[in-house]
Order: structure tokens, then C-alpha cells, then sequence
């Protein structure tokens, strides 16, 4: 079986299998320099885009709303200024929860709760030390905070973290979750 991929933003092919031969449909050009994440929603591509021109040393997040049907950007949502470090990004982490695109905020330590049809955030949830990756299980988001050696669990009917549960070594600096998954029946992160 053949899968095209739906569009192309910037360099990421978006697809659900992209085999070497795959001509992209379409490049859409971005209002920001680099895409870190995608998911897809009614319909709609999401995609986070950022780029470290901002003021200072300010980071410039922005969502961009995609409908892959125009190949046109729809709506965009300039997200939370953060700063900075060096090689690593503010905003890390989509996912798509109870009708909402939810957005990890690395340096603000918080997880963005978005609005896909309004394309404005709605709630701001606390969690701990740089969430860097987000996913859902269909019922909850669950968060890797990396310099926290822990993954959160946010109920996103209650905008909230009920869980959080420790994962790593806490002697071993480098020992924290990175990535989440969910593979149907279990959250699975990495360790770097």
C-alpha cells in the first residue's frame, strides 16, 4: 500500500508513511524558520513553528493552522515568548485532547491549552521542571518534564495535573525522561 504524504512544511513531510519516492503535494511556506512538531484535527494540519529571531534573546513560537484540502494557512496563534539556550527550543511538543491542541512550554514550565477554531489559548497549566514532550491517551495528556525526572499526568476535563509519577535516576542527571508515546495500552518514554 501506497501513502502519499498529505503536505510539506518547511523540511518536515507530513504523512502517515513517506517512502523515499514520495513527492511532497505541496510546500507551504512558514511564517517562522523551523517546524518542531504536527498533529492533525478536524481536518486540519497543526503545526508548531519557531524561530529564535525574536527580541533579544527571545524565541518566537507560532501555531499555524493548515488546511491540506487549499494547501493555504488558515490561522495562525503567536504563542508565549520564551528564551532561549543555546541549541535548544522553548516550544518542544503537540498534541491533539478533548477537542484542543495542547503545546509544551519548556522554559515557562507549562503546557497550552489551545482553541483549534479560535486558535487562542485558553488555559495555562503549571507542570514541573521543562516539559518537553506531550501525549495523549485518549482520556489524558501525559507530560515528560525532563529536568524534573518525572512524567505528569493532566486531566484535561479538569485543566489540571492529578499524577505525577517518577521516572529515572535522580543521582544521574542525564537520567530523565525525553519522549512520550502511547502505544494503545501503556505511556512509554525514552531515556537519553
Amino acid at each position: 500500500m501506497k501513502v502519499r504524504p498529505i503536505i510539506t512544511v518547511g523540511l518536515m513531510l507530513f504523512g502517515v508513511a513517506t517512502p523515499a519516492w514520495a513527492d511532497p503535494v505541496a510546500a507551504i511556506p512558514l511564517p517562522t524558520c523551523c517546524v518542531d512538531d504536527a498533529v492533525a484535527l478536524d481536518g486540519n494540519v497543526y503545526a508548531l513553528s519557531e524561530d529564535a529571531g525574536g527580541q533579544g534573546d527571545e524565541e518566537q513560537a507560532v501555531l499555524v493552522r493548515i488546511d491540506p484540502a487549499t494547501n493555504t494557512i488558515t490561522g495562525t496563534l503567536t504563542l508565549l515568548p520564551g528564551h532561549t539556550a543555546g541549541n535548544s527550543g522553548n516550544v518542544d511538543s503537540l498534541a491533539v485532547a478533548a477537542g484542543s491542541v495542547w503545546v509544551t512550554q519548556y522554559f515557562e514550565n507549562v503546557v497550552l491549552r489551545i482553541d483549534p477554531t479560535m486558535m487562542n489559548i485558553t488555559r495555562q497549566i503549571g507542570t514541573g521542571r521543562s516539559p518537553d514532550s506531550i501525549a495523549s491517551d485518549g482520556s489524558s495528556l501525559w507530560v515528560a518534564l525532563h529536568n524534573d525526572h518525572s512524567v505528569q499526568r493532566i486531566n484535561p476535563t479538569r485543566d489540571a495535573v492529578v499524577q505525577t509519577i517518577a521516572v529515572g535516576s535522580r543521582r544521574n542527571t542525564a537520567d530523565s525522561p525525553y519522549q512520550l508515546a502511547y502505544d494503545g495500552s501503556q505511556v512509554l518514554t525514552s531515556l537519553p
